[in-house]
């Protein structure tokens, strides 16, 4: 018998990883360079800080958890530097996922941040600056990379690319998306305050039922798990930087108890907080996130 499968339409394909680069911009009151255009798209991911790019003559601020993706051949250069960590990511590829994404700047949820980092994970182990075009930022595949990492990267990159496009086509357009941004970022803002739905719909001059419905289908399930994603994130950050306790850090972010913190912590990260700073020391956990 003859069997006739559902052809299956190639929405994203990563053909090439260009360059995986960890940087750290320091503010300074200096002369900006003239930018940069090339026929390949490019990601910045703020770990921490703020940084302003321009892209074709726009300014675009980013804050800390916020991703902008240029498109192939838009010039871009550093506008505004502030103290800033970054993941850049560039790589060739097409579909109409991918360029949804272009010149849009996008606040990652928990998930994504995870499997950003764990392509940045591969990508930093894997690339070198070039010989010939370090001082431009060139970078290149170290001798004996194995193929397999590769593959499994371009599947991950994918992946992201696909999480991010579909929660932009399942969320509100026009108004709404632009309200849900608004709440994103003073969610960001309050991170060390405890919020109810209430309050948070309050704020932002809006009912609970239009705030429900702008957080309808997220991956945090709502505005409030959404805050607390963002404080396990800000909690991770704080351990990696031992500048704070346990306990310090349950404070600082707004929890009614430590051992709430704790339990919540393991339940999202997989390791209480503790563990989690033990591991850093042994460099068992993710050098991306470092």
């Amino acid at each position: 018998m003859n069997y006739k499968g559902m052809p299956i339409a190639e929405l994203v394909s990563v053909t090439e990883i260009v360059t995986v680069l960890k940087k750290r911009f320091v503010w300074h009151t200096g002369k900006r360079s003239g930018g940069e255009a090339h026929d390949f798209p490019e990601m910045i991911y703020i770990v921490k800080g703020a940084y302003t790019p321009s892209l074709d003559g726009k300014s675009y601020p980013l804050q800390e958890g916020e991703l902008l993706t240029y498109a192939p051949l838009a010039h871009h250069k550093g506008e505004r530097l502030e103290d800033a960590d970054v993941l850049i990511l560039s790589f060739k590829g097409e579909g109409a996922l991918l360029e949804s994404l272009y010149n849009r700047v996008l606040s990652l949820t928990y998930e994504e941040k995870e499997r950003l980092f764990a392509i940045a994970e591969k990508g930093l182990s894997f690339f070198e600056p070039h010989p010939v075009q370090a001082q431009l930022g060139g970078m290149r595949l170290k001798e004996g990379t194995d193929p397999f990492v590769l593959q499994e990267m371009k599947r991950e990159l994918e992946l992201f690319i696909i999480s991010m496009a579909t929660r932009l086509t399942d969320a509100p357009h026009g108004e709404g998306s632009e309200e849900r941004g608004i709440v994103e970022r003073y969610l960001r803002e309050h991170i060390g305050e405890s919020l109810t739905l209430a309050e948070i719909a309050e704020e932002n001059g809006m009912s609970v039922s239009k705030l429900k419905l702008l957080f309808r289908g997220g991956e945090e399930g709502g505005a409030v798990n959404y805050h607390l994603a963002l404080k396990i994130e800000e909690a991770k950050r704080l351990l990696r930087e031992k500048q704070y306790n346990v306990s310090e850090i349950a404070e600082r972010l707004g929890f009614s108890s430590v051992h709430y913190f704790s339990r919540l912590f393991k339940a999202r990260v997989g390791a209480s907080p503790t563990l989690y700073a033990k591991t850093l020391l042994t460099g068992a956990l993710s050098a991306a996130e470092a």
